[in-house]
């Protein structure tokens, strides 16, 4: 497996299926759960980073026949943590898309419009 593009660029195994899902889960869920929508989708997604980082690292030390020091294995955790950091600001405007797309539900603590009940029946003929 070769971890460079053909720029000769280190390169990360996120490809166009993996950032999609991304946005669906970012949009969705701010849609459907408001702001506990883009929390948890923040989440998912820096979770689904720090796995994907974790497995590449994994892979890419076993090539180097194990050589790692810890100072490489902070360097890779900070990258890590800090690329899921990027990607969630990167995904932070289709979260709010969602968020103002969403249906707005009533508030606790809001009054509601006083129910007028049903309409006045009609004066009927006989009522003279």
């Amino acid at each position: 497996m070769n971890d460079t593009d053909s720029t000769g660029y280190f390169s990360l195994p996120y490809d166009t299926v993996t950032w999609l899902s991304w946005i669906a889960l970012a949009f969705l869920l701010a849609l459907f759960r408001r702001w506990r929508g883009i929390i948890l989708a923040q989440i998912a997604v820096a979770t689904t980073i720090l796995m994907l980082h974790f497995r590449w690292s994994h892979s890419s030390m076993h090539q180097w026949e194990g050589n790692s020091t810890v100072k490489v294995d902070i360097f890779l955790m900070v990258l890590a943590i800090g690329h899921s950091v990027v990607v969630g600001i990167i995904l932070f405007p289709v979260s709010a898309l969602g968020l103002m797309l969403a249906p707005r539900r009533n508030q606790p603590g809001t009054k509601k419009a006083a129910d007028p009940g049903p309409p006045p029946l009609p004066p009927s003929a006989g009522d003279c």
